[in-house]
């Protein structure tokens, strides 16, 4: 485990802290490297800061905020951290550069530190998808390839169970976090885990949890209008399904 080492203006920070969050981030191998940190909605991505790295690898934004909110903390388009922030939170950030966001360390946020789990876990099960392709690609033209094949599928299959079980039972068990609801749409490679139509009740579980917990934040009262979408989009087609099994 990597340990956190920072140096902060505790006075001024904690006067920040009334009306913001504080990020303190150190990741190794990245003198010069520029990190962007974003807002996302439920239909936007906002661009909120950025920060070039310095010697250390060291950098801090601060960020005024009325509610709790989804942010990501990107080096480039194809790889960032989801970070769950609320005001009055300072939130200690680390990793290596090149790996960033399949393995890092987070505290000072409840919400970004069960992100962090969910993604250990995902990295760990996506390690055992690029295992079983390297597997295929050695033994595809082996003469016993069929039954390589179906144990290779075998495994896939037990993967994609294994890590839908650990999806339910963390969306079960922190309803109410702004990380279940990202549990939601988190897939395994290109295999979406949680389905809307198979699993509706769980939308609905965290769609209620999450409002009632945060009645006047805004993304709560988007994620509430678009699952409420859903139930009415089920709705009519379930009647169009029964007009049509009448014709």
């Amino acid at each position: 485990m990597m340990l956190f080492i920072f140096v902060s203006c505790k006075n001024n920070k904690q006067g920040d802290l009334k009306s913001a969050f504080i990020i303190d981030g150190k990741l190794s191998n990245a003198s010069g490297k520029q990190v962007l940190l974003q807002k996302l909605t439920i239909n936007d991505l906002i661009s909120i800061d950025s920060a070039v790295l310095k010697n250390d690898g060291a950098f801090s934004f601060n960020v005024k905020t009325n509610e709790a909110g989804i942010y990501l903390l990107k080096k480039d388009e194809n790889s960032y951290i989801t970070i769950i922030a609320d005001k009055g939170e300072h939130i200690m950030f680390e990793c290596d550069y090149d790996k960033f966001n399949k393995a890092y360390s987070v505290k000072g946020s409840q919400g970004s530190e069960q992100i962090c789990k969910l993604n250990d876990h995902l990295q760990k099960n996506l390690l055992v998808l690029d295992s079983l392709g390297r597997v295929w690609n050695v033994a595809k033209n082996d003469a016993n390839r069929l039954q390589i094949k179906a144990d290779i599928d075998s495994c896939y299959f037990r993967t994609v169970r294994e890590q839908r079980e650990f999806q339910l039972d963390f969306i079960n068990k922190n309803s109410s976090s702004f990380a279940a609801m990202i549990a939601l749409y988190i897939g395994l490679d290109r295999t979406q885990i949680i389905n809307q139509e198979k699993d509706f009740n769980l939308f609905e579980k965290v769609r209620k949890d999450i409002l009632a917990k945060y009645p006047a934040n805004s993304q709560a009262i988007e994620l509430d209008k678009r699952i409420k979408q859903m139930k009415m989009l089920r709705v009519e087609k379930n009647i169009i399904d029964e007009r049509n099994s009448k014709k």
